[in-house]
């Protein structure tokens, strides 16, 4: 069985926070073509596009083959950006349109099942800058306890 297909992957990683004191931020994609046997647990072939960068992208299992055609891509892939300073900004991208196929072997009769997942996940982190009414606040706090501490000393 030879299963073929176009995919366009697009995904980002921005900051644009002029009030962040750092931040940071993470996208990533999984993606993973599955043929199993119905009823068969250990009856399967995986093939996760990776841009053939390792060996690893075709597996398969119970007598099955699992041999890669196109694969001009990586699909399992992360986006990051970190800002350390206020006022600053970062950005990954990433974006393609790309072909990609997979043989699959050694089907026997039966019913089988043929899958694609495909995850996106984003994360974002901010620590923010304070505000000028917290600083002053917390200013007037420290001095309070300086001037109580002071006034011990002194009785």
């Amino acid at each position: 069985m030879i299963v073929q297909f176009e995919a366009l992957l697009d995904i980002l990683a921005d900051i644009n926070d002029p009030f962040a004191l750092s931040a940071s931020s993470k996208a990533n994609t999984e993606v993973e073509v599955k043929l199993s046997k119905d009823g068969v647990s250990n009856v399967f072939a995986l093939f996760t596009p990776d841009g053939g960068t390792s060996a690893g992208e075709c597996g398969a299992l119970g007598g099955l083959t699992c041999t890669t055609l196109a694969d001009e891509f990586d699909l399992n892939t992360d986006e990051a950006v970190t800002t350390l300073v206020a006022s600053s900004s970062g950005r990954a991208n990433t974006a393609a349109n790309n072909n990609f196929g997979v043989l699959f072997g050694g089907l026997t009769d039966g019913t089988w099942t043929l899958g694609l997942t495909a995850k996106t996940s984003t994360s974002l982190s901010r620590q923010a800058v304070p505000e000028p009414g917290v600083l002053a606040l917390m200013g007037i706090g420290l001095m309070g306890l300086g001037m109580s501490a002071r006034r011990r000393k002194i009785v």
